[in-house]
């Protein structure tokens, strides 16, 4: 019973695997024959297809960067190599489901203007020399061409416009412009159209990496090497080989507390499977048992898997799925209720016990206080930490440390600038506080994170964010963040940061602050209606946004303090006293290189 349920499972999963190779042939013809009006169809069945088997058989799929499907056409071949490459690649960026299909979408865009060429030259080798400054503009042909046909996704025509250099900011996004450049190169050189041989994926990424590539090159793309080297390991799985005594292996990513030499290849056997749910252990051979390695050998992949249990496969691969969702980034962990319950208790030795039995969350607080006391003295244990902290300050601590884990996760187009942009207004919000001694400035940072982070959920607005670091010419207009990126409804901004808020266990005092902050800007309600105890907070955060908007309109001395004339009086601040408070802000809040 149980090898039966094992060989329909593979029966299954194979049936996926040749429903994706099937798509791959239909993008082809479209490539082939140049049909702009079933393309998008074509591509967006294709990668739904691809996230599928991806998703449930990413072993038997990636067999498929290091062989090459004899019964399948040369463009079928290269879309397959493109897409997968593509998707580990993003994977290792920590891209987002969403981003990651955009990216693809965008490889295979370049390979579809450029299919013409590829065939031209392999049909005959010396039109290579006439096509090469073909090659190096094709993200640009590429736009020229599908513009119009993909209006509706600009992420899509930004990282084109990008690439081609025609775009404003043509050297930001730099690590999603990398994996696509890399992506085409690396693909292309696993299947050539030109006078040279087939290269095995992970030694095409490696060429890719080191060398000025004949696809959209940009010298930045060696700048990643350090990044994208990692994946060398996995686009090495499933190359054909052949051992000292004359037998087919396939060699797969079998890791042994991750201490493997690399004088040793991993193997499994490549033969007929009698047994198809019996686990088959990998044998470890040194790199002199190896004669040869047949890289992209041409072989049918349907009758390989004959030779290969899936399920064996997928035993030593693994893509864990990036989450879909937008606001994904900005959730807290699913531990954040017991987290704070315990942090939030006032009690040392509760907090002191909490803590100690998780070393990263008590190196993260142990660090911090190191950092903020004026000797930076090494701080001995965790009750240390929390003397020269005070209790009251553990808990944002801990919530700051997880948002900036969480920011480098499932990422999007442009994440960079807009992390830069939360670490911006977050560090002006803790800074202020410090220098008008009100408030805690954890807290008072973690709430400004929240109204931040608030605001980035509005698709619109994070998209607005992402784009650049200076506003535009209708820039005096701007008078609020939310006017500012996308103009979203402030209703809308405070109904997210309030979820948020309530989400990430903020005490009741800062869920009342975000509150009375969103009616301040409402004109709800006066400075003065707003409860005393959280007054000065308020207006400190109305301040904060106010800085920021100044930062990002470029302006080192601003002209004029009547917007925030009512928050620099409930702090007892004068507009010369704050002139000086605002250069401060400005020079010690310069954000990260926004590049990548």
């Amino acid at each position: 019973m149980n090898q039966e349920l094992a060989f329909n499972n593979d029966n299954t999963k194979s049936d996926a695997i040749n429903h994706f190779i099937a798509l791959a042939g239909k993008c082809a013809t479209d490539f082939r024959t140049q049909d702009i009006s079933t393309l998008k169809v074509s591509i967006g069945h294709f990668i739904d297809a691809t996230q599928e088997v991806l998703t449930h058989t990413p072993g038997a799929s990636l067999l498929l960067l290091n062989v090459r499907d004899k019964k399948q056409s040369y463009l079928t071949n290269l879309i397959i190599k493109t897409v997968l490459i593509a998707n580990v690649l993003a994977h290792q960026g920590s891209y987002s489901l969403v981003t990651k299909q955009k990216l693809v979408t965008t490889t295979l865009l370049i390979i579809y203007t450029m299919s013409p060429y590829f065939l031209k030259v392999k049909a005959d080798h010396s039109l290579f020399t006439q096509y090469k400054s073909i090659f190096k503009n094709a993200a640009k042909i590429t736009f020229k061409q599908v513009k119009n046909e993909y209006i509706d996704e600009p992420d899509i025509l930004r990282i084109l416009s990008q690439i081609a250099n025609i775009n404003e900011f043509k050297n930001k996004n730099q690590v999603c412009q990398t994996i696509v450049i890399l992506s085409l190169n690396s693909a292309i050189y696993t299947c050539p159209f030109y006078l040279s041989k087939p290269l095995s994926a992970d030694a095409a990424l490696a060429k890719s990496l080191v060398q000025l590539n004949l696809i959209c090159p940009k010298p930045f793309t060696a700048s990643y090497v350090g990044m994208f080297s990692q994946c060398i390991s996995l686009l090495s799985f499933g190359k054909l080989c052949v051992s000292a005594d004359n037998n087919f292996l396939v060699s797969v990513n079998y890791k042994v507390n991750n201490k493997n030499d690399i004088s040793e290849v991993p193997c499994i056997s490549y033969g007929k499977v009698e047994e198809r749910n019996v686990f088959v252990a990998p044998m470890v051979l040194c790199t002199n048992k190896i004669r040869f390695i047949l890289p992209q050998q041409a072989l049918s992949y349907k009758t390989s898997l004959s030779h290969l249990s899936v399920e064996v496969i997928e035993s030593f691969i693994g893509l864990a799925p990036n989450n879909n969702e937008l606001n994904a980034r900005y959730l807290p962990p699913e531990y954040l209720d017991k987290t704070s319950k315990a942090l939030l208790s006032e009690t040392t030795l509760l907090i002191a016990d909490y803590l100690s039995q998780d070393t990263q969350k008590s190196k993260l607080v142990m660090d911090y206080a190191k950092g903020v006391t004026r000797t930076h003295q090494p701080v001995s244990n965790i009750r240390h930490a929390i003397a020269l902290l005070g209790m009251i300050r553990i808990y944002p601590v801990v919530c700051i440390s997880e948002m900036k884990l969480l920011q480098q996760k499932n990422l999007a187009f442009g994440e960079y600038e807009v992390i830069n942009k939360e670490n911006v207004f977050a560090g002006i919000a803790n800074g202020l506080s410090k220098l008008i001694s009100f408030s805690i400035p954890e807290y008072q940072e973690l709430v400004s994170r929240v109204i931040f982070q608030g605001l980035m959920i509005i698709p619109k607005s994070r998209y607005a964010a992402s784009i650049a670091t200076l506003l535009g010419p209708n820039e005096n207009e701007f008078y609020t963040l939310n006017d500012a990126f996308g103009k979203a409804r402030i209703v809308d901004w405070a109904r997210c940061s309030k979820k948020l808020a309530i989400d990430w266990k903020l005490p009741k005092a800062y869920v009342a602050t975000l509150n009375s902050f969103f009616e301040v800007k409402s004109k709800l309600v006066d400075y003065k209606a707003v409860p005393k105890q959280i007054r000065v907070n308020v207006s400190g955060l109305v301040i904060t946004e106010w800085t920021l908007l100044n930062w990002l309109k470029g302006n080192n001395r601003p002209s004029s303090l009547d917007d925030i004339s009512g928050a620099l009086s409930v702090l007892n601040i004068s507009n010369s006293e704050f002139l000086t408070i605002y250069q401060q802000l400005i020079d010690n809040n310069q954000p990260c290189s926004s590049l990548c």
